[in-house]
């Protein structure tokens, strides 16, 4: 098992904040939610979603906190367990794939913003005679774009794809594909 550094940490933090939403309108995902039916905690942003095995509290069950202010979001939050569950995983294709801020900065437009995963490797191209395994929009693998090699499970082109943000724990992000 990987040691919980406080740089592994930083990174969870940073992954739960990335998929807060930031739409007023969808005012029940716009903090972090102390789910009890995956005794996590989770945030969403409808694209996005992070789930946090570390810190959850049972007194602060199914309640969502605004973490820009600490007060609480008098919403419900959706089931997670639509999208995505821990075990969802095991049923799921593996491969390994390095992220780095490069995948990220490529994404000046729409249409250059597709990272397409190929069994070789992720790429911005369209590789002759290569189907991709799927596609995401590149802005939503920022805080994971930090060199790391994650474990990354996916079903096809169409289901959620799920990154393992450190290897041995129970720390995930789920990132809706992008249609190719």
């Amino acid at each position: 098992m990987t040691l919980l550094t406080s740089k592994i940490v930083k990174k969870l933090d940073k992954c739960l904040k990335f998929s807060i939403s930031k739409d007023e309108t969808r005012r029940n995902i716009m903090g972090v939610n102390h789910n009890s039916e995956l005794r996590a905690r989770v945030s969403c942003n409808g694209h996005v979603l992070t789930a946090i095995f570390m810190n959850y509290s049972d007194e602060l069950k199914d309640l969502t906190i605004d973490i820009s202010n600490g007060t609480l979001i008098d919403r419900e939050f959706p089931r997670v367990s639509k999208v995505f569950h821990p075990d969802s995983y095991e049923k799921m294709k593996m491969r390994t794939f390095t992220i780095t801020k490069d995948m990220i900065k490529k994404n000046a437009s729409p249409e250059s913003g597709t990272l397409r995963f190929y069994k070789s490797g992720p790429s911005f191209d369209i590789i002759d005679g290569e189907t991709p395994l799927f596609g995401l929009q590149s802005k939503f693998l920022e805080p994971l774009a930090d060199g790391s090699t994650y474990e990354v499970y996916y079903k096809n082109e169409y289901s959620p794809v799920i990154f393992r943000i450190v290897t041995g724990y129970l720390h995930y992000m789920v990132i809706m594909p992008f249609k190719l």
